[in-house]
């Protein structure tokens, strides 16, 4: 039992002195591949997600102006461009931000997984993704809101992760309920997140029940706090909306569409015309019926999405279909959820979602408006300077293009992540559990949700990716520790 023990012990101190210098050489290859990337690609025009980045930048294209103009996304991210913009309107210089805030969030998790008291060499895990990432590169290489949204949850989990230790949890735990709210500011899908991780706190942190209450209070109350002085100040702009609730509607809709039958249940009132003739096994996926010109909502409705009365007709039926079509509408959402993991399960539909070729260095298809590359860095110059034309050489393309697709988080991958997470919260240190369960029930909710409410896009998994390694950090210490004790 000696032995093993100094086994384990050595386990949890070795590279004390140098992981540090490990961290930081990371660090410095990292930075060094971004100005790489900043040097040779193109500055931040991508093509398939140019109709997301004309709305953020709130260009006259998008059709939406006004920091609180667009009732589909909140106003976060276009708030930091907008204050990026102020400062040096060259769009290299936000780029260089977006960076350098994703190297920052391979520190935050790094500190996050160390503060909970896993060894340096397992807080390595989460960085390494972050900062090698061919996938998290590309997100922040675009104006895309994943370049803010990275960082904001990354500062969370760390301050989520000291509450686990901490003497006096209930500052850090405000302080954690905050940036809960910020990250909900920019993406509305982090919404449950404060809800999900004060259940979370309550079960996780010792004390008796009253005073697990108050430590879900500590969470919960900033965050209602942030949150509500959002509304607050969007709400009375003429025309503002939050960007949270009031595109519920359509993505709800978009979710059923391919598969709602209205012979096996009776459209609420006023609802009848979204019924639709086409069997669901030859209907498109989710983006067509919320998107495209030529889907039904949008060329014989003439739907107008920020229409509070239309959304709210688009709800009655998403819910009376769900209701009625259970087993349809779980299938719907299983099969986009297995597709996180292997991508092409259950043959995917058309504008069933972003793929892996689609979301790429290497990729120029057209996509937002049948826009080209040159055109669409063309509006990209109302708001910023150096824009250049949009293109970038067939040798960059095909370098970076390669280096994403060798070096990224596949599905396989993230399956492996998930079941050392799972090891993680069943293994080793009751506060190693807690810090596993953290990162593993985060991410989960957010891998869930997009399915749950709208589709799979490989986009939406690389958030998730980043909180399940720094929980697998945790199941690789467990799997360590066994195995040294045994030797």
């Amino acid at each position: 039992m000696r032995r093993a023990s100094g086994h384990v012990h050595g386990l949890y101190e070795r590279w004390r002195p140098n992981a540090w210098w490990v961290l930081w050489l990371l660090l410095g290859l990292g930075l060094l591949l971004r100005i790489c990337l900043m040097v040779f690609y193109t500055p931040t025009v991508f093509n398939y997600y140019g109709g997301d980045s004309t709305r953020y930048m709130r260009l006259g294209i998008a059709e939406v102006s006004g920091l609180f103009g667009d009732n589909a996304m909140p106003a976060g991210y276009p708030a930091f461009l907008a204050v990026l913009r102020h400062v040096d309107s060259w769009l290299p210089f936000t780029t260089t931000i977006q960076h350098l805030l994703g190297l920052a969030s391979a520190g935050l998790l790094y500190a996050a997984v160390r503060a909970v008291g896993a060894p340096r060499w397992a807080a390595l895990l989460p960085a390494v993704v972050v900062i090698f990432s061919g996938d998290e590169l590309f997100l922040e290489h675009g104006i895309l809101t994943e370049a803010l949204w990275i960082p904001v949850l990354s500062l969370a989990m760390y301050l989520l992760a000291r509450s686990i230790r901490a003497e006096q949890a209930k500052w850090w735990l405000a302080a954690a309920g905050a940036a809960l709210a910020c990250s909900a500011i920019v993406r509305s899908i982090s919404d449950l997140l404060p809800v999900v991780l004060a259940i979370w706190v309550g079960l996780a942190l010792p004390g008796r029940p009253w005073e697990r209450l108050k430590h879900a209070a500590y969470l919960l109350l900033p965050a209602a706090v942030v949150i509500g002085a959002y509304f607050v100040v969007a709400k009375p702009i003429s025309g503002g909306y939050s960007g949270m609730t009031e595109n519920g509607g359509l993505s709800l809709y978009s979710r059923v569409a391919q598969f709602a039958d209205c012979s096996k249940f009776t459209p609420p009132e006023g609802t009848r015309r979204l019924c639709v003739n086409t069997p669901p096994d030859e209907r498109r996926g989710p983006f067509y019926w919320a998107w495209n010109p030529k889907s039904p909502l949008r060329a014989k409705f003439d739907f107008d999405i920020h229409n509070a009365a239309e959304q709210a007709m688009l709800s009655r039926f998403a819910r009376a279909a769900i209701i009625h079509q259970p087993l349809d509408y779980a299938l719907a959402v299983g099969r986009d959820f297995v597709r996180f993991f292997v991508p092409d399960a259950g043959d995917p539909r058309p504008d069933s979602g972003t793929g892996e070729d689609e979301m790429s260095f290497s990729s120029t298809a057209p996509s937002a408006g049948a826009l080209t590359l040159r055109e669409l860095a063309g509006q990209y110059e109302e708001a910023y300077n150096g824009v250049g034309d949009g293109t970038a050489s067939p040798a960059s393309r095909a370098v970076f293009g390669a280096y994403q697709s060798l070096i990224r988080v596949d599905g396989r991958l993230l399956l492996l992540l998930v079941v050392l997470c799972v090891i993680g919260c069943f293994a080793g240190r009751p506060v190693e559990r807690a810090g596993a369960s953290l990162f593993l029930l985060s991410g989960m909710t957010l891998l869930v949700i997009p399915p749950v409410l709208s589709s799979y896009d490989i986009r939406y998994s690389i958030p998730p990716i980043n909180l399940f390694a720094a929980g697998a950090a945790f199941g690789l210490v467990a799997i360590g520790v066994r195995i040294a004790g045994r030797t």
